[in-house]
């Protein structure tokens, strides 16, 4: 498969489709018209290439890019980020260490690779079930998260 040239840099792409109230006064509407078809045609291979994970790892695991799309596209209701943000801002750190425990092992089986390295970090800090100094470990989590929800979006 030949590989596409984004004519947009990654950050202007994510400003654009990120912070769209933000994007507005930055970019042409045709810039930001671009941004979303690039998205919009992005195969589950350039997915996982844009969120710094192995493609071919978990094609490997799972078997089919029909099976890695369907459940790349399902961790995106997979509620274990919004439960760990949530119980973190309760100070909640049997719920906190719970949440984060099940984002890892998803990200795990789902190959992506770099929110599943900090997302495992945050588990073992709340390991104690103390939710104190977590707070810079779940920035890079929140990071992650975007990060690899903006990649799936783009295979809806």
């Amino acid at each position: 498969m030949k590989s596409r040239r984004y004519k947009l840099p990654l950050i202007a792409l994510s400003l654009s489709l990120a912070l769209p109230a933000f994007s507005q006064s930055w970019f042409t509407p045709e810039v930001e018209k671009r941004a979303e078809d690039i998205l919009k045609n992005m195969t589950v291979k350039e997915c996982y290439e844009q969120m710094g994970s192995d493609y071919e790892g978990v094609l490997g695991r799972l078997g089919s890019e029909a099976i890695v799309k369907r459940f790349a596209l399902k961790f995106l209701q997979d509620p274990s980020f919004a439960q760990l943000k949530e119980s973190l801002a309760k100070n909640d750190g049997e719920e906190a260490f719970r949440a984060a425990h099940t984002l890892k092992g998803v990200c795990l089986n789902l190959g992506f690779d770099e929110l599943f390295e900090v997302s495992a970090e945050l588990t073992e800090k709340l390991r104690e079930r103390k939710t104190a100094g977590s707070e810079e470990l779940f920035q890079k989590v929140s990071q992650k998260y975007q990060k690899t929800v903006m990649a799936i979006q783009g295979l809806e």
